[in-house]
């Protein structure tokens, strides 16, 4: 019994563009019918492709002939995750294709099993770990991601200061699928450009860097420190700042450049030693803020046993699994001691800055780096107050705890 399974998500040309898998994003599922069926239901399969074995399958029942689902919130909290890591590194479970399938069971009479069809409709999307701060909109897409130049990149701070030794580390799309001039192709990164400036804002002709990417097969976020590398490249004497962009290429070999990130040298070294935090922003990318004021530290010590776990992976294969940052050793078994620091900016510069901290309290991924090492944090701060640096210059105090409590002896 022939029937056409048919599922619309609002847009046209729905699978061109970036996604939020945060944002609401709903399919709606149809049937054609040329003769009547019975025992009607749906079946959705949603697979991201950087792990395909994560599939998620349901079973849909319609009201009538039609039924709504949201694809995205089944694989929100099995696949998606952030994680911090180094330049190199792949962020694979940041951004992925989304693959989703639908297909029907249903019956020639009401008294007969239902058979399942297959999956006859197939689509595939481009989506990221996060979300769009302002659109409500259902199947939201940015037309910088879209069809806009310049092409979108996920770092909400578009200006940065850095001191000399800092590693700021700017994520960005390894491929996606664009609207662009009219034509509809797969972007791929394929250069870093970066442009050097006076302090009167003049490009300083012949010290501008292009870096061939050689881009992984995978799409996925990829990373590149933008703070000038030692070994890669001088920085000109005569330059305050420079601007870093990430140039697209589709195969027609047009190119189209992204947005472009300024960094320049803060002005002056902390006096007090500097913390810098790193976080997850709301679109899965890499987010950094010093904080160079005065900082406190409280040492708060627990009494009594609780179940232990030493962070140690014992399926490691090899050194650097044995212990990720990414998975702290929350323990407590005999006294136990827990240590919290209260950070402290210096004058916030701009609207971004401030937007950008914003979701430094919301992060679930938040990395310290001090004179001391690499520490996974917890934001214990429960509520901040946002404010407009056109009001006033203002700073920022956050309150942390580190995530791997200190060690001791158990008896």
């Amino acid at each position: 019994m022939p029937t056409n399974t048919s599922v619309l998500y609002k847009n046209v040309n729905p699978e061109i563009g970036i996604y939020g898998a945060y944002n609401p994003f709903v399919a709606i599922i149809g049937q054609i019918l040329e003769t009547p069926v019975f025992n009607l239901t749906y079946k959705i399969k949603v697979t991201p492709l950087n792990n395909p074995s994560n599939f998620l399958e349901r079973n849909i029942t319609p009201i009538g002939v039609n039924a709504v689902v949201e694809p995205f919130k089944l694989v929100q909290d099995t696949f998606f995750e952030s994680s911090y890591g180094g330049w190199d590194e792949l962020q694979l479970t940041s951004f992925s294709i989304i693959r989703i399938e639908v297909g029907a069971s249903f019956s020639g009479t009401s008294d007969v099993a239902p058979t399942f069809e297959g999956y006859l409709v197939s689509n595939e999307f481009y989506v990221y770990n996060g979300y769009e701060n302002q659109p409500v909109e259902i199947n939201y897409r940015d037309f910088y991601w879209y069809s806009f130049a310049p092409i979108k990149l996920p770092k909400v701070k578009k200006d940065v200061a850095l001191l000399a030794n800092d590693t700021e580390l700017l994520s960005y799309p390894t491929k996606f699928r664009g609207f662009y001039d009219g034509l509809d192709s797969i972007l791929t990164a394929t250069n870093v450009l970066t442009d050097f400036y006076r302090s009167n804002n003049t490009l300083i002709s012949g010290s501008s860097i292009d870096e061939p990417i050689d881009t992984p097969s995978n799409v996925a976020y990829f990373k590149k420190n933008i703070n000038i590398p030692d070994g890669f490249g001088i920085i000109p004497a005569a330059a305050a700042y420079w601007k870093v962009r990430i140039r697209y290429t589709n195969v027609e070999e047009e190119v189209y450049d992204s947005e472009e990130i300024k960094v320049s040298r803060a002005a002056c070294n902390p006096k007090q030693s500097n913390h810098r935090l790193y976080w997850v922003n709301r679109y899965g990318g890499d987010e950094y803020q010093n904080f160079t004021m005065l900082s406190d530290t409280n040492i708060q010590i627990s009494k009594g046993k609780r179940i232990q776990s030493d962070g140690i992976n014992y399926k490691a294969t090899n050194f650097e699994d044995v212990k990720n940052i990414n998975n702290p050793n929350i323990q407590e078994f005999g006294n136990s001691v827990s240590k919290t620091i209260t950070l402290r900016s210096d004058y916030l510069r701009s609207q971004e800055e401030v937007d950008a901290l914003a979701e430094l309290y919301k992060s679930a991924v938040v990395i310290m780096f001090d004179d001391e090492g690499t520490h996974p944090m917890i934001v214990t701060t429960s509520s901040y107050k946002i404010v407009s640096v056109q009001q006033e210059l203002y700073k920022v105090e956050v309150n942390l705890q580190y995530a791997n409590n200190e060690l001791m002896q158990i008896q």
